[in-house]
C-alpha cells in the first residue's frame, strides 16, 4: 500500500513543487540522497471486521519528511497532509487499480538531529482499503 501513498504524493503538484518526485521514496532514502526527501513506510496492517466478515483492510503508514531547515520541512508536511488527509477514490499504480475508502491522519511528530543539522517531520496515517 505504500506504493499507492507514494503515487498520491507524486501526483500532487503542491508536494512535488517542494520535494521532487525522484526524492519521494519507499521505506528509506538511497544513500547519498540530498535533503529534502520523503520516505513512505508501512508500520503494520489490521482488518476492520463486522458481523459478516472483513469489512476493510487498514494499513498504518508513516510518511517521513526530512530537510535541513525546519520551516521547509513543515511546509512540505502541510502539503503532504493536505494531499493525503481524507483522500478517497481510486489510484492506478503500474497498471493496477486500488480503491481507497479513506486516508485518515493519526499524528504528526518532529525530531531534530542537531549534530548532523537536519530535521524530521513524521506523519502517521491509517489507509482504509476495500478488500
Amino acid at each position: 500500500m505504500i506504493h499507492v501513498i507514494r503515487q498520491i504524493l507524486i501526483d500532487t503538484a503542491a508536494v512535488t513543487d517542494l520535494c521532487p518526485a525522484n526524492k519521494i521514496m519507499l521505506v528509506s532514502a538511497r544513500q547519498g540522497t540530498q535533503r529534502p526527501y520523503i520516505a513512505v513506510d508501512l508500520e503494520g496492517t489490521e482488518f476492520d471486521r463486522n458481523n459478516i466478515g472483513v469489512h476493510q483492510e487498514v494499513y498504518n503508514v508513516m510518511v517521513y519528511i526530512t530537510d535541513t531547515q525546519l520551516h521547509s520541512a513543515w511546509s512540505i508536511q502541510e502539503q503532504v497532509k493536505s494531499a493525503l488527509s481524507e483522500f478517497t477514490g481510486t489510484k492506478v499504480v503500474e497498471g493496477e487499480t486500488y480503491k481507497i475508502a479513506q486516508v485518515s491522519i493519526g499524528d504528526v511528530m518532529t525530531d531534530a538531529h542537531e549534530l548532523h543539522d537536519f530535521y524530521i517531520v513524521a506523519l502517521s496515517f491509517s489507509v482504509f482499503v476495500y478488500p
